[in-house]
Protein backbone atom coordinates (compact mmCIF):
# COMPACT_ATOMS: atom_id res chain seq x y z
CA UNK A 1 0.00 0.00 0.00
CA UNK A 2 2.26 2.71 -1.15
CA UNK A 3 1.80 6.87 -0.85
CA UNK A 4 3.34 6.85 -4.68
CA UNK A 5 1.98 5.84 -8.12
CA UNK A 6 2.64 6.14 -11.86
CA UNK A 7 0.31 8.71 -13.31
CA UNK A 8 0.50 7.51 -16.91
CA UNK A 9 4.77 8.48 -17.48
CA UNK A 10 4.88 10.85 -14.03
CA UNK A 11 5.30 10.20 -10.62
CA UNK A 12 2.48 11.05 -7.92
CA UNK A 13 2.58 11.12 -4.31
CA UNK A 14 -1.04 11.28 -2.22
CA UNK A 15 0.86 13.29 0.52
CA UNK A 16 1.55 16.03 -2.07
CA UNK A 17 -1.78 16.39 -3.82
CA UNK A 18 -4.36 19.01 -3.56
CA UNK A 19 -8.04 17.78 -2.90
CA UNK A 20 -9.05 18.32 -6.13
CA UNK A 21 -6.16 16.63 -7.60
CA UNK A 22 -6.62 13.57 -5.30
CA UNK A 23 -10.58 13.63 -6.38
CA UNK A 24 -9.42 13.92 -10.25
CA UNK A 25 -7.92 10.53 -10.00
CA UNK A 26 -11.16 8.40 -9.39
CA UNK A 27 -11.82 5.97 -11.79
CA UNK A 28 -8.46 6.86 -13.99
CA UNK A 29 -7.24 4.39 -16.10
CA UNK A 30 -3.54 5.93 -16.10
CA UNK A 31 -2.96 4.85 -12.17
CA UNK A 32 -0.24 2.11 -11.94
CA UNK A 33 0.96 0.48 -8.83
CA UNK A 34 4.81 1.23 -8.68
CA UNK A 35 6.43 -2.21 -7.78
CA UNK A 36 4.63 -4.00 -11.00
CA UNK A 37 2.69 -1.62 -13.23
CA UNK A 38 -0.76 -3.11 -12.44
CA UNK A 39 -3.62 -0.88 -12.20
CA UNK A 40 -4.06 0.95 -9.14
CA UNK A 41 -6.50 2.95 -7.06
CA UNK A 42 -6.83 5.44 -4.79
CA UNK A 43 -8.10 4.69 -1.19
CA UNK A 44 -7.76 6.51 2.36
CA UNK A 45 -6.92 4.40 5.35
CA UNK A 46 -8.49 3.97 8.36
CA UNK A 47 -6.17 6.91 10.05
CA UNK A 48 -7.13 8.88 6.90
CA UNK A 49 -4.03 8.86 5.03
CA UNK A 50 -4.44 8.98 1.30
CA UNK A 51 -2.89 5.94 -0.77
CA UNK A 52 -2.90 3.36 -3.43
CA UNK A 53 -3.69 -0.04 -3.76
CA UNK A 54 -4.01 -2.69 -6.44
CA UNK A 55 -6.84 -3.76 -8.00
CA UNK A 56 -7.57 -7.15 -6.22
CA UNK A 57 -7.66 -9.12 -9.47
CA UNK A 58 -3.64 -7.34 -9.92
CA UNK A 59 -1.95 -8.39 -7.07
CA UNK A 60 1.20 -8.82 -7.14
CA UNK A 61 1.76 -10.05 -3.38
CA UNK A 62 4.02 -7.06 -2.61
CA UNK A 63 4.11 -6.75 1.01
CA UNK A 64 1.05 -4.38 2.66
CA UNK A 65 2.00 -1.73 5.49
CA UNK A 66 -0.47 -0.75 8.11
CA UNK A 67 -2.24 2.42 8.89
CA UNK A 68 0.62 3.62 11.55
CA UNK A 69 2.98 2.72 9.16
CA UNK A 70 1.39 4.92 6.19
CA UNK A 71 0.72 7.88 8.44
CA UNK A 72 4.30 7.67 9.77
CA UNK A 73 5.67 7.76 5.81
CA UNK A 74 2.78 10.84 4.89
CA UNK A 75 3.82 13.22 8.17
CA UNK A 76 7.24 12.39 6.78
CA UNK A 77 7.37 13.21 3.52
CA UNK A 78 4.70 16.44 4.20
CA UNK A 79 7.35 17.67 6.82
CA UNK A 80 10.04 17.04 4.41
CA UNK A 81 8.30 19.07 1.72
CA UNK A 82 7.05 21.47 4.09
CA UNK A 83 11.26 22.58 4.92
CA UNK A 84 12.27 22.61 1.48
CA UNK A 85 13.29 19.31 1.07
CA UNK A 86 12.44 17.03 -2.26
CA UNK A 87 10.62 14.36 -0.58
CA UNK A 88 9.16 10.90 -1.88
CA UNK A 89 7.88 7.09 -0.90
CA UNK A 90 9.29 3.76 -1.35
CA UNK A 91 12.13 5.24 -3.29
CA UNK A 92 14.56 2.08 -4.51
CA UNK A 93 17.70 2.31 -5.24
CA UNK A 94 20.76 -0.27 -5.69
CA UNK A 95 19.79 -2.69 -2.82
CA UNK A 96 18.14 -0.74 -0.82
CA UNK A 97 14.00 0.42 -0.32
CA UNK A 98 13.52 4.01 1.21
CA UNK A 99 10.23 4.44 2.88
CA UNK A 100 11.30 7.78 2.32
CA UNK A 101 14.01 9.19 0.93
CA UNK A 102 14.80 13.59 0.98
CA UNK A 103 17.19 15.14 -0.88
CA UNK A 104 18.40 18.87 -1.19
CA UNK A 105 21.73 19.98 -2.98
CA UNK A 106 24.03 16.81 -2.03
CA UNK A 107 22.24 15.88 0.79
CA UNK A 108 20.76 12.57 0.76
CA UNK A 109 18.60 11.21 4.10
CA UNK A 110 16.55 8.30 3.89
CA UNK A 111 13.89 7.48 7.08
CA UNK A 112 12.78 3.76 7.60
CA UNK A 113 9.35 3.20 9.42
CA UNK A 114 9.51 -0.15 11.41
CA UNK A 115 6.54 -0.57 12.60
CA UNK A 116 6.61 -4.53 12.50
CA UNK A 117 9.23 -6.64 14.23
CA UNK A 118 13.05 -6.82 12.75
CA UNK A 119 16.06 -8.40 14.18
CA UNK A 120 19.03 -6.14 15.02
CA UNK A 121 21.12 -8.29 12.15
CA UNK A 122 18.29 -7.61 9.62
CA UNK A 123 18.63 -3.79 10.45
CA UNK A 124 22.68 -3.90 10.35
CA UNK A 125 22.42 -5.68 7.01
CA UNK A 126 19.74 -3.02 5.50
CA UNK A 127 21.84 -0.53 6.75
CA UNK A 128 24.96 -1.59 5.39
CA UNK A 129 23.15 -1.51 2.34
CA UNK A 130 22.94 2.82 2.17
CA UNK A 131 26.56 3.07 2.05
CA UNK A 132 28.17 6.15 2.37
CA UNK A 133 25.84 8.10 0.21
CA UNK A 134 23.02 8.39 2.22
CA UNK A 135 22.16 8.82 5.48
CA UNK A 136 19.42 6.52 7.00
CA UNK A 137 17.59 6.27 10.42
CA UNK A 138 15.49 4.37 11.82
CA UNK A 139 11.91 4.88 13.88
CA UNK A 140 11.55 1.75 15.58
CA UNK A 141 7.90 1.12 17.14
CA UNK A 142 9.99 -1.32 19.18
CA UNK A 143 13.62 -1.13 18.79
CA UNK A 144 15.84 -4.51 18.52
CA UNK A 145 18.42 -5.12 22.09
CA UNK A 146 21.63 -6.20 21.98
CA UNK A 147 21.79 -8.41 25.21
CA UNK A 148 18.82 -6.89 26.25
CA UNK A 149 19.82 -3.68 26.33
CA UNK A 150 19.61 -0.66 23.55
CA UNK A 151 22.03 -0.10 20.89
CA UNK A 152 23.81 3.12 20.38
CA UNK A 153 26.07 3.77 17.55
CA UNK A 154 26.72 6.23 15.71
CA UNK A 155 26.38 4.22 12.31
CA UNK A 156 23.31 2.49 13.16
CA UNK A 157 20.51 5.72 14.73
CA UNK A 158 17.83 4.04 16.06
CA UNK A 159 14.83 5.83 17.80
CA UNK A 160 11.62 5.11 19.12
CA UNK A 161 8.35 5.97 17.38
CA UNK A 162 5.26 5.45 19.30
CA UNK A 163 1.64 6.52 18.15
CA UNK A 164 -0.80 8.08 20.48
CA UNK A 165 -4.15 10.51 20.06
CA UNK A 166 -2.47 13.59 18.98
CA UNK A 167 0.15 11.67 16.58
CA UNK A 168 3.24 10.41 16.87
CA UNK A 169 6.24 10.74 19.13
CA UNK A 170 9.88 10.42 19.06
CA UNK A 171 12.10 9.52 21.60
CA UNK A 172 15.53 10.82 21.06
CA UNK A 173 17.11 10.08 24.96
CA UNK A 174 14.76 11.40 27.68
CA UNK A 175 13.45 14.10 24.61
CA UNK A 176 9.59 13.47 23.70
CA UNK A 177 8.67 15.21 20.98
CA UNK A 178 6.48 14.88 17.83
CA UNK A 179 7.33 12.83 15.03
CA UNK A 180 7.52 16.74 12.96
CA UNK A 181 9.97 18.10 15.04
CA UNK A 182 11.76 14.72 15.16
CA UNK A 183 12.34 14.92 11.03
CA UNK A 184 12.50 19.17 11.66
CA UNK A 185 15.40 18.37 14.06
CA UNK A 186 17.08 15.52 12.05
CA UNK A 187 17.34 17.40 8.64
CA UNK A 188 18.57 20.81 10.20
CA UNK A 189 22.15 18.90 12.12
CA UNK A 190 20.08 19.90 15.74
CA UNK A 191 20.59 15.40 16.34
CA UNK A 192 24.01 14.32 16.67
CA UNK A 193 25.64 11.43 17.98
CA UNK A 194 28.07 12.55 20.90
CA UNK A 195 30.70 9.80 22.22
CA UNK A 196 30.39 11.42 25.92
CA UNK A 197 27.78 13.00 27.96
CA UNK A 198 28.42 16.56 29.37
CA UNK A 199 26.64 17.37 32.70
CA UNK A 200 26.43 20.66 33.16
CA UNK A 201 23.75 20.75 36.01
CA UNK A 202 23.23 19.08 39.31
CA UNK A 203 20.15 18.99 41.85
CA UNK A 204 21.07 18.17 45.12
CA UNK A 205 18.70 16.50 46.79
CA UNK A 206 17.43 15.12 50.19
CA UNK A 207 15.91 11.88 50.46
CA UNK A 208 14.01 11.48 53.55
CA UNK A 209 11.99 8.49 55.27
CA UNK A 210 10.39 8.64 58.44
CA UNK A 211 11.13 5.57 60.53
CA UNK A 212 9.66 3.62 63.79
CA UNK A 213 12.49 2.21 66.02
CA UNK A 214 13.24 -1.09 66.41
CA UNK A 215 13.42 -0.88 70.13
CA UNK A 216 10.62 1.38 71.48
CA UNK A 217 8.70 2.70 68.38
CA UNK A 218 9.12 6.09 68.26
CA UNK A 219 9.62 7.50 65.14
CA UNK A 220 12.30 9.89 63.76
CA UNK A 221 14.05 10.58 60.13
CA UNK A 222 16.71 9.21 58.25
CA UNK A 223 18.11 10.37 54.71
CA UNK A 224 20.49 10.54 52.42
CA UNK A 225 22.13 12.82 49.50
CA UNK A 226 21.39 12.11 45.61
CA UNK A 227 22.27 13.86 42.80
CA UNK A 228 20.56 14.79 39.74
CA UNK A 229 22.85 15.18 36.86
CA UNK A 230 21.50 16.51 34.01
CA UNK A 231 23.20 17.57 30.58
CA UNK A 232 22.20 20.22 28.32
CA UNK A 233 20.61 17.22 26.05
CA UNK A 234 18.09 16.26 28.76
CA UNK A 235 20.35 13.31 29.43
CA UNK A 236 19.69 12.18 33.41
CA UNK A 237 21.60 10.32 35.85
CA UNK A 238 21.16 9.80 39.61
CA UNK A 239 24.33 9.44 41.54
CA UNK A 240 24.60 9.20 45.65
CA UNK A 241 26.71 10.26 47.93
CA UNK A 242 28.36 14.00 46.69
CA UNK A 243 31.44 13.53 48.62
CA UNK A 244 33.83 11.69 45.95
CA UNK A 245 36.66 10.78 48.16
CA UNK A 246 36.56 7.67 49.49
CA UNK A 247 34.34 6.42 52.49
CA UNK A 248 36.11 7.32 55.92
CA UNK A 249 36.66 4.51 59.02
CA UNK A 250 33.44 4.19 61.10
CA UNK A 251 31.38 5.89 58.56
CA UNK A 252 30.05 2.83 56.46
CA UNK A 253 27.28 4.06 54.92
CA UNK A 254 28.12 7.57 54.79
CA UNK A 255 26.00 9.09 57.60
CA UNK A 256 27.81 11.70 58.84
CA UNK A 257 29.19 13.33 55.76
CA UNK A 258 25.95 12.96 54.01
CA UNK A 259 24.51 14.89 57.18
CA UNK A 260 27.84 17.58 57.17
CA UNK A 261 27.01 17.76 53.41
CA UNK A 262 23.31 18.42 53.76
CA UNK A 263 23.79 20.60 56.76
CA UNK A 264 26.28 22.87 54.72
CA UNK A 265 24.13 23.43 51.44
CA UNK A 266 20.37 22.55 53.31
CA UNK A 267 20.50 23.15 56.64
CA UNK A 268 17.11 25.82 57.00
CA UNK A 269 15.39 23.06 55.65
CA UNK A 270 16.94 20.06 57.97
CA UNK A 271 15.18 21.88 60.77
CA UNK A 272 12.09 20.62 59.90
CA UNK A 273 13.51 16.74 60.21
CA UNK A 274 13.33 14.37 63.04
CA UNK A 275 17.45 13.55 63.23
CA UNK A 276 19.23 11.85 65.51
CA UNK A 277 23.48 11.41 64.54
CA UNK A 278 25.81 9.72 66.55
CA UNK A 279 28.38 7.04 67.36
CA UNK A 280 26.37 4.10 68.04
CA UNK A 281 27.39 0.46 69.12
CA UNK A 282 26.33 -2.42 66.55
CA UNK A 283 25.83 -5.91 68.22
CA UNK A 284 25.53 -7.02 64.44
CA UNK A 285 29.26 -6.00 63.48
CA UNK A 286 29.98 -5.49 67.37
CA UNK A 287 31.78 -2.54 66.76
CA UNK A 288 30.62 1.28 66.55
CA UNK A 289 30.41 3.76 63.80
CA UNK A 290 28.74 7.11 62.62
CA UNK A 291 25.03 5.98 62.40
CA UNK A 292 21.26 7.10 62.31
CA UNK A 293 19.32 5.99 65.49
CA UNK A 294 16.43 6.95 67.30
CA UNK A 295 16.57 9.86 69.70
CA UNK A 296 14.59 8.40 72.25
CA UNK A 297 16.33 5.34 73.04
CA UNK A 298 19.17 5.74 71.02
CA UNK A 299 18.82 2.46 69.35
CA UNK A 300 21.32 1.73 65.45
CA UNK A 301 19.70 2.36 62.24
CA UNK A 302 22.03 -0.19 61.00
CA UNK A 303 23.90 -0.05 57.75
CA UNK A 304 21.91 -3.24 56.40
CA UNK A 305 18.54 -1.35 56.69
CA UNK A 306 19.85 2.12 55.48
CA UNK A 307 21.04 0.42 52.22
CA UNK A 308 17.58 -0.65 51.35
CA UNK A 309 16.60 2.98 52.56
CA UNK A 310 19.40 4.10 49.93
CA UNK A 311 18.92 1.91 47.32
CA UNK A 312 14.68 2.95 47.29
CA UNK A 313 16.08 6.52 46.74
CA UNK A 314 18.60 6.34 44.24
CA UNK A 315 15.39 4.38 42.22
CA UNK A 316 13.40 7.55 42.05
CA UNK A 317 10.73 5.71 44.52
CA UNK A 318 10.90 8.86 47.21
CA UNK A 319 10.27 11.85 46.22
CA UNK A 320 12.92 14.49 46.85
CA UNK A 321 12.11 15.97 50.56
CA UNK A 322 13.99 19.20 49.88
CA UNK A 323 16.54 19.99 46.69
CA UNK A 324 19.17 22.98 45.62
CA UNK A 325 20.36 23.45 42.41
CA UNK A 326 24.51 23.65 42.51
CA UNK A 327 27.21 24.76 40.32
CA UNK A 328 28.86 21.47 38.40
CA UNK A 329 30.57 20.27 35.57
CA UNK A 330 31.61 16.26 34.36
CA UNK A 331 32.23 14.68 31.08
CA UNK A 332 31.20 11.17 31.45
CA UNK A 333 32.25 7.99 28.51
CA UNK A 334 28.17 7.86 27.58
CA UNK A 335 27.36 7.82 24.03
CA UNK A 336 23.91 8.79 23.03
CA UNK A 337 21.98 10.88 20.40
CA UNK A 338 22.02 14.75 21.17
CA UNK A 339 19.26 16.80 20.88
CA UNK A 340 20.36 20.35 23.18
CA UNK A 341 17.79 22.12 23.52
CA UNK A 342 20.22 24.94 23.93
CA UNK A 343 22.38 24.03 21.08
CA UNK A 344 25.91 23.07 22.74
CA UNK A 345 26.12 19.25 22.50
CA UNK A 346 27.96 17.10 24.53
CA UNK A 347 30.88 17.29 22.33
Amino acid sequence: MPLRAQLGERSINAVLLSETEWQALKGSQFLRMPCCGAPAYRRTSRLGTRHFAHSPKYHCGAEGECAEHLAAKAEIVRVCHELGWTADSEVAEGQWRADVLATRDRHRLAFEVQWSSQTLDVTRERQAAYGADVKCCWLFRKIPLSKGQPVIERNLPLFSLKHVDSGFQVNVGNNVMSLRDFVAARLSGRIRFCDQTNYSECDLQVAARETACWRCGATYDVFCIRRVLRSNCGEETIVPDLDDAPKRKGDPYSARRNYQFATKHLASELTRLRVSLGWRWSSTLERCYWSFGCPSCNAIFGDHYFGFFAYEALDEALAPFCSKKVIYSQVQPEPHWCFPQNGRFCT
